[in-house]
């Protein structure tokens, strides 16, 4: 065994970093410091245990702690004490391989909780893997008399101070539009910051795209793909840190945001890996030798909030259902899934509304089947579930174009619908519908070169229009539009401002945006729009565009500062 020392020049109440890479085992002693180790994505233990001591802040009403092993060879129970030393829960992986328990906090919960792992009564006690939930740091420590306390940094917004390096490359945008940023933030106009940046990716997954979002009881959600990137060629090689279903959630406005949650940890490991690691609709491009049919039958994602404040997310990977804003997650293991869903590929759009009527409404168009990748019908497609998410029906009418990823909104007691045409992908088309009848299609001056992207639709409170948010690919810049809700019928769209210049040719060395299921906090007077910037092959990152829902302000500000 080879040992070494390591000197370094060290300032009293700063934070160091030190990162161990490469094949091999390590011992480290530390001397008169205190430490935390980084488990924010799991810790693996193998043949001897420590306990664990970690954090849980005052604010935390629920986390989940996660415990797997290989049974029945690999074995482990588990013991958590809380910051009192009682003890509160046990986590035993013996008869199954993963133990996911929600640990409800009590009032005197803030503080340092231990976990000790342990050998079970059979098995070997190696290959152990503990994963701390969303609502916590992710850090934790090994000895007690050298605790450490690491809390997440506060999200900068783009402000005088601007954003990190990293960051500004993702971003891509020339120094006058962080100029213009600057002075409307300070107007309380329009603010820019990140949300999800790939900084430490797993593997090639770098990608971190197409963010969809809701607010539940003045939490915000976004839900965004962690891929090897938008196009094949050029990008990383498929793996299991792929998912369609990472969450991340804000108590503040979206300043700061908990550590990012995989939907896919709430799966079995069956279903998490149902017909392949990549997921149904994804294998033509990413495992194309994969001609699998099993799987969850739904290409894009989802969200939405209920009536009754539940949140729920639809993605490649099925159904999941949160009852606590986002600190913990349900999936439901057949729904959508080859064998209970009889039908195509459905592509969906961003939006899941709760229809007092009806129940749960998410639309879309079939999309084919795992050997007929894009195979679009002409039809607008409503899956419908009564249940909260358990079961879902469909309801389809024809409309006469390849629809694609229809953004909707639920206003007047009918159905408005701004969705692209992928006739020619070289525009949008609304589309007014009611259950039970057939669509009316309307044409729009929504129309682009080429490229088109998919919008978020709202209604502003404070104007009383109809507004979308809108990429124009072709040049890589993001619009706000409106319409008058007496001229829907027109399709005729008012071009209000530009929120984004971006440098670079999309799908080349550029890539972005996807505005869709942006929210409107109609309490604040403003919408958060989220987006993702970066590169095709990665990386590329998720970031929020907040602005003020008076309109006319903040178009007379941009238009007079855009060149």
């Amino acid at each position: 065994m080879d040992e070494t020392d390591i000197h370094f020049p060290a300032t009293a109440g700063e934070t160091y970093h030190l990162f161990l890479t490469g094949p091999g085992f390590y011992m480290l002693q530390i001397h008169d410091a205190a430490y935390a180790i980084d488990g924010r994505k799991k810790l693996h233990l193998r043949g001897y245990t420590t306990p664990l001591y970690f954090h849980v802040s005052a604010e935390v009403r629920s986390f989940t702690l996660t415990m797997r092993s290989g049974v029945p060879g690999e074995t482990a129970v588990a013991t958590l004490f809380d910051p009192q030393n009682r003890s509160v829960a046990a986590l035993r992986t013996v008869e199954q391989p993963i133990d996911q328990q929600t640990i409800n906090c009590r009032g005197d919960s803030n503080g340092y909780w231990k976990l000790v792992v342990d050998k079970a009564d059979q098995g070997a006690l190696d290959d152990v893997y503990v994963e701390f939930g969303p609502e916590l740091t992710g850090y934790c420590s090994l000895e007690p008399g050298k605790l450490l306390l690491v809390q997440p940094a506060e999200v900068r917004p783009a402000r005088a101070t601007g954003m990190d390096p990293f960051a500004r490359k993702l971003l891509g945008v020339p120094e006058p539009q962080f100029t213009v940023w600057r002075e409307g933030a300070a107007l309380g106009l329009i603010e820019v910051a990140p949300v999800h940046l790939p900084v430490t990716p797993p593997g090639d997954c770098n990608h971190y795209g197409w963010p969809v979002a809701t607010m539940a009881k003045d939490t915000l959600l976004v839900m965004h793909r962690r891929i090897p990137g938008h196009r094949r060629d050029g990008a990383g090689e498929p793996s299991d840190k792929m998912s369609y279903g990472v969450v991340l959630r804000s108590t503040d406005g979206g300043r700061q945001w908990s550590q990012p949650y995989d939907l896919r940890n709430c799966m079995t490991p069956e279903d998490r890996v149902r017909g392949g690691i990549v997921p149904l609709s994804h294998r033509a491009k990413f495992d194309p030798t994969n001609k699998s049919p099993l799987g969850y039958k739904v290409h894009l994602h989802a969200i939405g909030t209920t009536r009754d404040g539940n949140v729920i997310a639809v993605n490649n990977h099925g159904v999941f259902r949160s009852d606590d804003t986002g600190r913990t997650w349900k999936h439901f293991p057949e729904a959508l899934r080859d064998d209970t869903f009889a039908h195509p590929i459905i592509n969906i759009g961003p939006r899941i509304v709760d229809d007092p009527q009806h129940g749960l409404f998410v639309f879309g168009n079939w999309f084919g089947e795992v050997d007929e990748y894009h195979k679009y019908s002409k039809q607008l497609v409503a899956l419908r579930s009564r249940d909260g998410g358990k079961t879902w029906q469909t309801e389809e009418h024809p409309v006469g174009f390849k629809q694609y990823e229809p953004a909707v909104l639920h206003h007047n007691h009918q159905y408005l619908f701004v969705t692209r045409d992928q006739n020619q992908v070289r525009s949008h088309r609304q589309m007014t519908w009611l259950p039970g009848r057939k669509p009316l299609v309307t044409q729009t001056n929504l129309e682009d070169p080429r490229l088109v992207d998919t919008v978020d639709l709202s209604f502003n409170p404070e104007t009383g229009r109809l507004e979308i948010v809108r990429s124009e690919r072709h040049r890589m810049q993001l619009w706000l539009w409106s319409i008058d809700p007496k001229n829907w019928a027109t399709g005729q769209w008012r071009r209000e401002c530009r929120l984004l210049d971006r440098e670079g040719s999309f799908y080349e060395d550029a890539d972005g945006f996807h505005p869709a299921g942006a929210v409107v906090d109609a309490k604040r007077g403003l919408q958060h729009v989220f987006i993702y910037v970066g590169h095709p092959n990665g990386p590329a990152g998720v970031f929020r565009i907040t602005r003020s829902l008076n309109t006319p302000k903040l178009a007379d500000f941009l238009n007079t500062q855009t060149p």
